[in-house]
C-alpha cells in the first residue's frame, strides 16, 4: 500500500484528543492513521511564543487582566458599579447578555454573567 505523509493544524478546546482524531480520520478514510509528531502552539490566549524552554530565561509573566481580556469581553466598570460588584451587589447594567470580565483602571473586580441587564457575579477578585 501507499503512505501519505499530511500535515495538519487544529485548533481546539482543551480536552480534545488529537491522537484519536487521527485514528478516527484514517478510519473515515478507509485505512489507519497515526501521528508522526504533535506540537501544541497554544493554550487559550497564550502562544508558545509567550513560553520558555525548561532552562531558559523566562519571558515577562503575562498578567491577569490581559489573559483574561482576550478570553472575554472587558466591561470598564465606573467607580459606582465596581463597589457594588466588590460587594456583591447587582447593579442593573446597559451591556449584552453574555459573560463579562470586569476591570476598574488596571485592575480586575469580577467576572460577571448578565442576562437581561441583570448581573451575577462568577466570581469576584480576592480583596
Amino acid at each position: 500500500g501507499r503512505s501519505v505523509d499530511v500535515d495538519v493544524v487544529v485548533e481546539c478546546s482543551s480536552g480534545t484528543y488529537i491522537r484519536a482524531l487521527a485514528r478516527d480520520l484514517g478510519h473515515s478514510l478507509g485505512s489507519a492513521a497515526h501521528l508522526t509528531s504533535l506540537r501544541r502552539t497554544a493554550i487559550g490566549p497564550i502562544e508558545v511564543g509567550e513560553c520558555a524552554a525548561l532552562g531558559d530565561e523566562a519571558p515577562p509573566v503575562v498578567g491577569t487582566v490581559e489573559v483574561m481580556s482576550r478570553l472575554l469581553p472587558v466591561l470598564s466598570a465606573d467607580p459606582a458599579v465596581a463597589h457594588a460588584l466588590r460587594n456583591g451587589l447587582l447593579p442593573q447594567l446597559d451591556i449584552a447578555d453574555g459573560i463579562w470580565f470586569v476591570v476598574a483602571g488596571e485592575q480586575w473586580v469580577s467576572v460577571i454573567e448578565v442576562v437581561d441587564r441583570t448581573p451575577t457575579i462568577l466570581v469576584n477578585r480576592p480583596s
